[in-house]
């Protein structure tokens, strides 16, 4: 199900993201919150860095100049975030970035939701602590279909609404939706 959830041919919305957890918990978020990322061909791009996040930003902006894309950077990607910043300003109707203020992706979760996972995931043994947090492609997959609605970080609920904002039906974003 992973795979095929976010295989999108000639999608109308890229969220470009640094990595790989990103990649698989936010389309199964997505699914589990009814928003039709299929339907609306939305598509979850995994740059591998923030470095390349910004390049490939550029770059479909370029080669695709109808695609809308929302980027999502971590804490560290100062640079990038304020490259972006620049280019997106005056073209909110097509490009937006989140910005995960305090740490990676994997540190927007709260602690004891992670932990509780981490447990269920690794039930021989000891208990887990939070120094053992595992952040492989695994736990974001887990995490993804046993974390509550209502616990789900604010920046990823931010990133499926930005999603299917952006591909709405009408060609105009409401001013008070920008």
């Amino acid at each position: 199900m992973t795979k095929k959830i976010n295989d999108i041919p000639h999608p109308n919305c890229l969220i470009l993201v640094e990595g790989e957890s990103e990649e698989i918990f936010i389309p199964i978020i997505a699914f589990r919150l009814a928003a039709d990322f299929k339907g609306k061909k939305i598509k979850i791009y995994n740059s591998k860095s923030k470095q390349k996040l910004l390049s490939d930003f550029l770059s479909f902006k370029e080669k695709y100049p109808k695609l809308k894309i929302v980027c999502l950077l971590d804490s560290d990607a100062k640079k990038e975030k304020n490259d972006i910043e620049r280019v997106i300003s005056n073209n909110l109707h097509k490009y937006r970035l989140i910005y995960i203020k305090k740490g990676a992706f994997e540190d927007a979760f709260d602690i004891d939701t992670s932990i509780s996972v981490i447990n269920e995931m690794y039930p021989l043994g000891s208990l887990i602590v939070k120094e053992d947090i595992d952040q492989t492609k695994d736990f974001a997959k887990k995490i993804a279909f046993c974390i509550g609605i209502d616990k789900i970080p604010s920046e990823i609920q931010e990133i499926i609404d930005l999603g299917m904002l952006l591909t709405r039906e009408s060609i105009f974003t409401p001013k008070d939706e920008i």
